[in-house]
């Protein structure tokens, strides 16, 4: 198969893009090397393979044999010198609608102790990561006793409680640092101001020198080494609660609604480096590819208003995505590891910039990752998807079952297994395993999108339309205008497969003038691909010849390896496989 068919565009890491949520083999592309989880912005192909080899009960009883296998608890980390762990605060004010502050106060209590360095500082995703390995990953806040239990198994010498409360328009926080072992007072500090923002303002920065004394650190380094929060996040508490309600949605998938949380945050404060560097993720997985951009040139502009961490992962995206220099994205992301050794998503990201091509290399890094979680859900995906790559099916048979172990009750990890046996060709169980899919989430994407795959190979074209319909209403508003992008390409392909010229070009102007609108020069090069079939059929040589070249001018000024890797013969050689081995 030759480097630019469609079927290779998907398989290809060098070039897709990697959103960060659920889908196939997107999870392990070099495009968007962050997060994996439960929809992605494009399917790759899924092909009849070989007759099955094992059959759906025995997924069943392997799933629920991996929940019934008595977990041994790993043995207590040795201590961390100057370690500590921040965790959940307590609500005295007697107002509900204070409760985010519940986790703003440690997250920000969290980011300014991991400024110096000088100490190891669990995250709030480090601490629910130990939270699961206890088989306690149900807690949404760190209460004392889970506290007190994470910071035994990591080793973390101190832990600070805290409580919040308000009079008026002031608002008081208080800390507490323990010591793990004997719960001895190690130190306690207060700090008070006017109006919600003061947290951000005065009162962490405040909180936080307090809580390095009682930890031990060398005061004036610390000093020196911390910058106010609020100048390396943001100075209003209204935007930071909207960057933590996005994060909170893409964890949960909802993808749209993180998109307006993290537009929200950078109407408040256009300078929140970190809400740009999530809000251009955001706009990617809506196909907005020149807001995506925008977003990344402001995260760019204002990363010295970011911690160190985020920064780094700033000129990691930006490398990749604006320079096109993926070997400093790689550098930049080694970087990042060595000063961060426990940031998991860096090794995911690595993994999933080292790509298929470099397959043994992102095997290594996930595994790297999954020593640090054991249960970190997207690289045990991202391993699968890798093992399924190199056709390694029972190796990913294997983790796709532990996937749906650790992320019960999501469609993704159906989905995933759905898949596998679809590419094994047991085509009727994953359907069944795909409809099990849309039960947990009746607007799940990609068990759509495959179904309506399946429907057209079975020439079951008003079901696939239907489908694809479905999706376009669902997905296509104001807010999200790309969001049909990925079921109008197949749509458009159809029509021009059954013959319906007009209906198809119709489908084609309005997908080519969406894509101008966004910037979104893939959709408009894969139109031009589609369009090219129709034109060679009826013998438009010059016309099919001039959308050929025009998908393929995309590809070569995207893709350094495919403008060095020409073969002879052409856009009309290369060009050579139909655009629905691009979706499943």
């Amino acid at each position: 198969m030759s480097v630019v068919c469609i079927k290779c565009r998907a398989e290809n890491p060098d070039t897709q893009r990697f959103c960060g949520a659920c889908g196939a083999e997107r999870a392990a592309t070099k495009r968007r090397p962050f997060t994996s989880k439960e929809i992605t912005v494009k399917f790759s192909l899924r092909k009849l393979a070989r007759p099955a080899l094992i059959v759906l009960a025995i997924a069943i009883m392997g799933a629920a044999a991996w929940r019934l296998i008595p977990r041994k608890k790993a043995a207590p980390a040795a201590k961390i010198e100057n370690s500590v762990a921040v965790i959940g605060f307590e609500n005295l004010t007697g107002d509900r609608s204070l409760d985010d502050l519940r986790k703003a106060i440690p997250n920000l209590l969290i980011t300014s102790l991991e400024q110096s360095r000088l100490f190891y500082v669990a995250t709030w995703e480090r601490m629910h990561d130990i939270l699961k390995q206890l088989g306690k990953g149900d807690v949404e806040i760190i209460g004392r006793d889970a506290g007190f239990d994470l910071c035994r198994q990591e080793g973390i010498k101190a832990i600070v409680i805290g409580t919040f409360t308000k009079a008026g328009n002031m608002f008081a926080t208080d800390v507490k640092v323990l010591d793990v072992e004997t719960k001895t007072l190690l130190r306690s500090a207060s700090s008070r101001g006017e109006g919600v923002d003061s947290i951000l303002k005065t009162q962490i920065d405040e909180l936080s020198r307090e809580v390095s004394k009682g930890i031990g650190g060398p005061t004036e380094k610390i000093a020196a080494e911390q910058l106010p929060v609020a100048e390396v996040t943001t100075r209003s508490m209204e935007a930071y609660h909207y960057f933590l309600r996005g994060n909170e949605e893409t964890e949960k998938f909802y993808y749209p609604e993180a998109l307006k949380s993290y537009k929200k945050a950078v109407e408040i404060d256009p300078t929140f480096a970190a809400a740009y560097q999530r809000l251009s993720w955001a706009h990617d997985l809506m196909f907005e590819s020149r807001a995506s951009r925008e977003a990344l040139e402001k995260a760019m502009t204002y990363a010295r208003k970011a911690t160190e961490k985020e920064r780094l992962y700033i000129e990691t995206n930006y490398a990749a995505f604006i320079e096109r220099d993926q070997q400093k994205s790689i550098r930049l992301l080694k970087q990042l590891i060595g000063k961060y050794p426990k940031e998991k998503r860096a090794y995911l990201a690595l993994a999933n910039t080292h790509g298929y091509e470099e397959s043994d290399k992102a095997i290594v890094e996930l595994n790297k990752a999954l020593e640090i979680d054991p249960n970190y859900g997207e690289a045990i995906q991202s391993l699968g998807l890798y093992y399924r790559f190199i056709g390694d099916f029972e190796k990913a048979r294997d983790l796709f079952i532990k996937y749906a172990s650790v992320s019960p009750n999501q469609a993704n990890s159906i989905d995933c297994l759905a898949n596998l046996y679809f590419r094994e060709g047991n085509v009727e169980e994953a359907i069944s395993k795909f409809k099990e899919a849309l039960s947990v989430r009746p607007d799940f994407v990609w068990s759509t999108m495959a179904l309506h795959y399946i429907s057209a190979l079975k020439e079951d074209y008003a079901e696939a339309f239907r489908l694809l319909d479905q999706l376009i209403a669902g997905m296509e508003d104001e807010d999200s205008p790309g969001g049909g992008f990925f079921a109008r390409i197949p749509k458009e392909f159809f029509w021009a497969w059954l013959g319906s010229l007009e209906k198809a070009s119709a489908e084609f102007d309005g997908i080519t003038e969406k894509a101008d609108r966004l910037g979104n020069e893939e959709m408009k090069a894969l139109v031009n691909q589609i369009k090219a079939w129709p034109y060679l059929d009826r013998g438009e040589l010059e016309l099919s010849g001039s959308c050929f070249k025009k998908c393929e001018a995309f590809f070569i000024r995207n893709d350094s390896d495919y403008a060095s890797n020409l073969p002879v013969g052409g856009p009309l050689i290369t060009l050579s496989v139909l655009i629905m081995d691009y979706w499943i």
